[in-house]
């Protein structure tokens, strides 16, 4: 069974993409008797084991087009009979704890297309900013001069060749800039969560957004936040605290 475990947890390791300092912060579940936590080459995963389902979860934190999210990675196996419906949106609730305050904080919920317009939008304001610069660079744009032998400055004709060397440069940026926004974009619609009938002997898995409640900046410390998991899934109802701890 904990093999399996592991085995399931490589699509969360290889999707991972969140940046980590020297020493970052990761956040470990709470052992109990529904919980078991176990680690994957430096990752804490909560796994909760019923006769009917096996469920995993691990959280992080991670930014996306300038916003901070708390970032929740699940798993749903379905060993029943009966097909279960699965609504990431409905399953789950995130709560963020202050520990020096122990103000609480419910997090609130992300719907994946919310996500992919953030990204469309990104892209937008990208292409925008390459116009603008496309824009400038021709009206500083002038002919070749140069200074002949006898010292007289001469001018080539040569301003629209080079006014069409700048709106090429400016039409290749624009178009990696889509190539990369989309193939961004896709990516993310392909991890994000979504609504699944989960039929027997077969699993779900990907990421759920929180937006983050507080105001990150210089001053911001994970190790000041601990959350609560709340899953509720068929046969599964379970809620998990997570706890940040320095990795490796």
């Amino acid at each position: 069974m904990k093999k399996f475990l592991i085995l399931m947890t490589l699509q969360f390791l290889i999707s991972s993409c969140v940046h980590q300092s020297a020493r970052p912060t990761v956040y470990e579940p709470k052992n109990t008797k529904t919980v078991f936590p176990y680690y994957v080459d430096g990752n804490p995963v909560a796994a909760v084991v019923t006769d009917n389902s096996i469920f995993q979860s691990a959280i992080e934190h991670t930014k996306l087009t300038n916003r901070h999210y708390m970032r929740v990675w699940v798993n749903y196996t379905n060993f029943s009979e009966d097909p279960i419906l699965f609504d990431p949106m409905e399953s789950f609730i995130l709560t963020q704890t202050d520990k020096p305050s122990g103000t609480n904080s419910k997090l609130e919920i992300v719907y994946p297309s919310e996500i992919i317009q953030r990204v469309i939008k990104a892209e937008q304001a990208a292409l925008i900013t390459n116009a603008f610069i496309g824009m400038a660079e021709v009206v500083t744009t002038t002919p070749t001069t140069f200074r002949s032998s006898t010292g007289v400055t001469i001018q080539q004709n040569d301003l629209d060749e080079k006014i069409n060397i700048v709106n090429k440069n400016t039409s290749n940026r624009a178009q990696n800039i889509a190539d990369n926004y989309d193939h961004f974009a896709r990516n993310m619609n392909s991890i994000l969560i979504k609504k699944n009938t989960v039929f027997p002997s077969r699993s779900v898995s990907g990421y759920i957004y929180f937006y983050l409640s507080v105001h990150v900046n210089e001053s911001y410390s994970p190790d000041d936040y601990k959350y609560k998991l709340q899953a509720e899934i068929a046969d599964i109802d379970v809620s998990i605290i997570f706890k940040p701890v320095l990795g490796y």
